[in-house]
């Protein structure tokens, strides 16, 4: 039995993956950097600190799974990540670790590290706990947002009514939670929902491929949400969240051609 070094990620047996690696969409260091110049003055060189380097690889790969650029069973294979990203393993390997432990990844005995497939019997607690995590947040987040993060919730909207692209219009979505999720001013709630709505990104990135118009009853809803939190309302924004939550979890469960049941609110 390999070790356990040996399952996160290594290189052997590769032809025995369904789902080769697509780096197209995964930008190296250099890459990054142009990309970010407009809304940053400089990316830190990552060969200078391991625990930047980290980050890096780290936020790559995450950003590479939820979009679907790595889909589920596709193998983290140690070497050509590194080698894409001009990093040396080491990043990689704990990066990987980090994936492993937010549930995005899994580790196989045979396989190594793999992105992990959510099974549709997991998905309605998923869904269940991003409602109860996000709408205890609301009152926070009304209390706590300031108009520039109105202003690029805004933006985001914007965006996401612009794009065709089911990749970026799940990214996009992320943000936008994200951003209302930090204006609570609460990391360790902000982290947890973080861990699980990346899980349900995983899945609603897959819808959205299979019945684009699914983004036009969202973008509707994330603007009723936005307008809500604007005008202090709170009440208002949790039902938002829930009835938001609870068609998320429907068109999922559709496209994967489930049986819908009752779903609780």
């Amino acid at each position: 039995m390999p070790s356990p070094h040996d399952e996160i990620g290594n290189g052997a047996d590769r032809t025995s993956t369904p789902y080769p690696i697509t780096w197209g969409s995964i930008m190296t260091i250099t890459e990054r950097r142009r990309a970010d110049a407009a809304r940053r003055s400089a990316l830190p060189d990552v060969s200078a600190s391991r625990s930047t380097a980290h980050q890096f690889v780290l936020d790559a790969l995450r950003d590479a799974i939820l979009s679907g650029s790595l889909p589920a069973g596709a193998r983290l294979i140690q070497t050509e990540i590194a080698a894409r990203l001009g990093v040396s393993t080491t990043p990689v390997r704990e990066a990987i670790r980090d994936l492993i432990g937010s549930g995005l990844v899994q580790s196989d005995v045979h396989r190594g590290a793999v992105v992990r497939a959510l099974d549709s019997d997991e998905l309605p607690e998923v869904y269940e706990i991003r409602k109860i995590l996000e709408t205890s947040l609301i009152d926070k987040i009304v209390e706590n947002i300031d108009e520039q993060e109105l202003a690029r919730a805004e933006k985001l909207l914007e965006e996401m009514d612009r794009t065709a692209a089911h990749a970026t219009w799940g990214m996009l979505n992320r943000r936008f939670h994200a951003l209302l999720t930090a204006a609570a001013r609460s990391p360790r709630l902000e982290a947890m929902v973080h861990s699980v709505a990346d899980l349900a990104t995983m899945t609603e990135v897959d819808a959205v491929r299979e019945s684009p118009s699914l983004t036009i009853d969202a973008d509707r809803e994330h603007r009723a949400l936005l307008d809500a939190i604007r005008r202090k309302r709170p009440d208002q924004a949790r039902e938002i969240v829930r009835r938001h939550l609870d068609r998320a979890l429907v068109a999922v469960l559709h496209t994967r051609g489930e049986a819908v049941g009752k779903v609780a609110s």
